[in-house]
């Protein structure tokens, strides 16, 4: 599945959601259910500053694909992240560019507040399509050699 399609997914399930009561319940559970819950981020060098909450995040190219791990001190925040790393963790780079986390759209202000969509978000967003500029590429209609 492509990243707009699984992000065009991630946005039709917090629309049904509605209210932000089940957005957190479902947020909450996300973060819970993560494997590594991302702590293996937790350094000052990959702090994202200006965020309301503590939020870590790296993310690189490997081959051309990018690769994304991120923790936060909140678990609502942490669900967020579970998304990001569903749509860019291994993700081709060159579709990277192209797909913006549109479903934050869908999560009610009320869950994530304005500080850390506009702060911490935002910077995870550029740090992936960052490592997706840096990525190998085969050149275009051609394999690599």
């Amino acid at each position: 599945m492509s990243i707009q399609a699984l992000d065009r997914a991630y946005a039709r399930t917090f629309r049904a959601l509605g209210d932000p009561d089940s957005q957190c319940q479902y947020l909450l559970s996300l973060a819970l259910g993560r494997e590594d819950g991302g702590k293996g981020t937790r350094s000052p060098d990959r702090r994202v500053k200006g965020c309301k909450t503590a939020l870590w995040a790296v993310a690189w190219a490997e081959g051309a694909a990018v690769r994304f791990q991120a923790d936060s001190d909140s678990l609502l925040v942490g669900g967020v992240l579970a998304v990001f790393q569903a749509l860019y963790d291994g993700a081709p780079a060159a579709e990277v560019p192209a797909a913006p986390p549109e479903f934050l759209e869908e999560v009610s202000r009320e869950v994530i507040y304005p500080e850390v969509r506009e702060n911490g978000l935002r910077e995870c967003w550029r740090r992936v399509r960052q490592a997706a500029e840096t990525a190998d590429r085969p050149p275009r209609g051609g394999k690599i050699r």
